[in-house]
């Protein structure tokens, strides 16, 4: 939208930049299809064209994206990088949570995760399972279903 022109009109200076939708992807993800022959051809047919154009990374622009990581290792050439913002957002949210006064202990053993669900939480149950049985390294996580 607006706000990626904006950073790409500031950052990328004369670096081209191909933007790609990829509608879809984001569900194949939450059904927990992150390996396969569908997600593989559906990266290969977005990613040949602005490769075999030069394109030296692939920055990743939903959160959802983050668990192809491996799969675009494969897909990618040698030397394509894939950058992928989730680290700075977790960072991002760790600031804000101490500046709320918050502590968060990261070198702490592994919790439990509570989260609450805005939308279905039965939804969420199920794809935090399909995620786990497609082999994602999750924490122990609670799904709190919305009071009222």
């Amino acid at each position: 939208g607006e706000r990626l022109a904006r950073l790409q009109e500031r950052h990328a200076g004369e670096a081209r930049v191909w933007n790609i939708p990829m509608p879809g992807l984001a569900d194949l993800v939450e059904a927990g299809e992150i390996e396969g022959p569908r997600v593989e051809r559906m990266l290969r047919e977005v990613l040949e064209g602005p490769v075999a154009e030069g394109a030296d990374a692939v920055a990743l622009g939903c959160t959802h994206y983050g668990w192809l990581r491996p799969l675009m290792a494969r897909v990618l050439p040698a030397g394509v990088e894939v950058v992928d913002a989730a680290e700075a957002v977790a960072r991002r949210t760790l600031f804000v949570l101490e500046q709320a006064g918050h502590h968060i202990d990261t070198q702490a053993p592994e919790r439990e995760v509570l989260c609450y669900a805005t939308g279905d939480a039965a939804a969420l149950e199920q794809t935090v399972e399909r995620l786990r049985a497609a082999g994602a390294d999750l924490p122990p996580i609670r799904v709190a279903r919305p009071v009222g």
